[in-house]
């Protein structure tokens, strides 16, 4: 792989253009889009972009994080809508940041690029700057439940659009810290009438949401999640609609069963599993304590009895709402079914060829191919495995990681990687074609540099089109919003567009992680997937 990349001189020109047009698109953007007296008027794009995009939001992140109380939004957006002067500096930020989550899957219009970055994403960028700006100005001594449900969707907005990305994990955590600060981790019960019906509720949701957040982030960071060893007796979100949400009555009348739909079903099923998996994210990231195989066997049959009481959701939905049951329950199955590859993992790798680990080799193929399957929503499983089989389950990987590429212009290091593992896979097959697989894998990485790269937008225009308005204008604007913070402390005083450059994996890295294709014993792939 070393080698061949060597001799690929067009993919080093192609990243290095992309830097380059990165570099000027920098420059351009820091001489205006960070002034303190810009108008935060020209950060929301038109109405028919504005009201797309906050309804892709509710059909689906809004779906499983519970986050937002929807019929209030719906209402305060409509007074938004009508005067925008008017509007609470909590609420500005929160459709903002609504927008800059969906921002991330909608294809209303063509996607262009600017550098290495889609201008979808820039937008979203500049929505969620503004909103940090505001919470970083924000008095702590105010801090109501607006300003918590902007602290959660700029996490998901940070994640999402994959921006300051290896700060997420210790950002939830701080958020995980702050909130137990300010008693979310207690059931608001006891306090009896001092808290609203409506609010206990909220505050429990929102809790529920944190911990999602953070235990993820600790996942996908290695690290052994905060909530694993703190005390903590709020309750779960009741598995309720939000329009039966009230003061007048009691809401846990009108909840529903675990197997009945609703906009909350997967917040409150998730929280009935949580500690279940906060203390797997707990072992399986524990450095002292290695795990024996008898224990990894034990924590799979936990594992596979939660999976077995995720309901099916069979009910027919209304146009509106269709699909969302099946996100919630795919979300609920891959949360519990990405432990089993975490367990077995480190079993699958080895080389031994006895029982257990061809039973772990076998058991994380068919974890994955699960997931593969939920995601691209196959009718027809694949019931018997071979090298093509497999490789066609890497293909649909890689298809999803070229979407992400497409949607925000960047996000290649995972695309590299699973395009490295399909060309060793069918390199296994028949070493003699490994060159050519190499090069295949190359030329794949290489494609998705020229796509962003032949899509670049004219840069002194692209101004425009992240703000709503004429580029000639940017630099003159007031800010329509003072209120939005202390006057001693602009909006914008230190708004920054981090990003970086397109950059490929260190050249070095396959060698240490993959074997030589001539040595991989093919027989140790060829398991037959788990029918039950």
């Amino acid at each position: 792989m070393k080698e061949a990349i060597s001799q690929q001189k067009s993919l080093y020109r192609t990243q290095h253009g992309l830097k380059d047009l990165q570099k000027k698109w920098k420059i351009e953007k820091n001489s205006n889009l960070s002034t303190p007296s810009l108008d935060l008027a020209y950060l929301f794009p038109g109405r028919e972009m504005m009201d797309f995009l906050v309804h892709q939001y509710f059909e689906t992140f809004e779906s499983f994080y519970r986050i937002l109380h929807i019929p209030s939004f719906w209402k305060e957006y409509a007074e938004f809508l009508e005067d925008r002067r008017s509007a609470s500096p909590g609420f500005v930020m929160t459709v903002l940041l609504v927008m800059a989550c969906a921002s991330c899957i909608s294809r209303k219009e063509s996607i262009r690029y600017i550098g290495d970055s889609s201008l979808g994403r820039e937008r979203a960028t500049l929505w969620i700057e503004a909103a940090d700006s505001w919470l970083r100005h924000h008095s702590h001594k105010n801090v109501y439940l607006a300003v918590w449900q902007v602290r959660c969707l700029l996490l998901l907005a940070k994640q999402v659009n994959i921006v300051k990305k290896k700060r997420f994990w210790t950002e939830t955590g701080t958020l995980i810290r702050e909130a137990m600060a300010a008693g979310f981790h207690r059931d608001p019960s006891i306090l009896g009438d001092k808290v609203s019906r409506f609010d206990r509720e909220m505050r429990r949701r929102l809790w529920g949401t944190m911990l999602e957040l953070e235990l993820q982030a600790s996942i996908d960071r290695g690290m052994i999640s905060t909530s694993s060893s703190m005390s903590a007796d709020a309750k779960i979100a009741l598995n309720i609609e939000d329009e039966d949400l009230s003061d007048e009555t009691g809401n846990e009348e009108k909840a529903k069963p675990p197997g009945e739909y609703t906009q909350t079903s997967f917040l409150h099923l998730s929280g009935t599993s949580f500690q279940l998996r906060a203390s797997l994210n707990s072992v399986v990231n524990d450095l002292n304590t290695p795990l024996k195989y008898e224990e990894v066997l034990k924590y799979e049959e936990l594992i596979m009895n939660e999976l077995k009481k995720l309901p099916p959701w069979t009910r027919t939905q209304p146009p509106s709402g269709a699909g969302l049951s099946l996100v919630a329950r795919t979300l609920l199955d891959v949360q519990l079914r990405q432990f089993l590859i975490m367990l077995h993992g480190p079993f699958a790798r080895q080389e031994e060829r006895t029982t257990r680990h061809s039973l772990s080799r076998m058991v994380c193929f068919d974890a994955a191919a699960s997931i593969l399957d939920q995601y691209k929503r196959l009718n027809d499983l694949l019931l018997s495995a071979s090298i093509s089989a497999f490789a066609e389950y890497i293909d649909h990987s890689l298809a999803m990681l070229e979407d992400r590429i497409i949607q925000l212009g960047t996000g290649y290091t995972h695309y590299w990687y699973i395009s490295a593992g399909c060309a060793l896979l069918r390199s296994a097959s028949s070493p003699d074609s490994s060159l050519v697989e190499n090069q295949q894998a190359i030329d794949r990485v290489a494609r998705q540099y020229y796509r962003v790269l032949a899509s670049q937008d004219d840069i002194h225009l692209a101004k425009e089109k992240v703000l709503n308005m004429p580029a000639d204008q940017v630099s003159g604007t007031h800010n329509l919003f003072e209120d939005l913070t202390n006057s001693c402390h602009p909006v914008f005083t230190e708004l920054q567009l981090d990003q970086s450059a397109a950059a490929l994996p260190m050249m070095g890295t396959f060698e240490s992680l993959y074997p030589d294709p001539s040595t991989l014993n093919v027989s140790l792939l060829l398991l037959p997937r788990n029918q039950s």
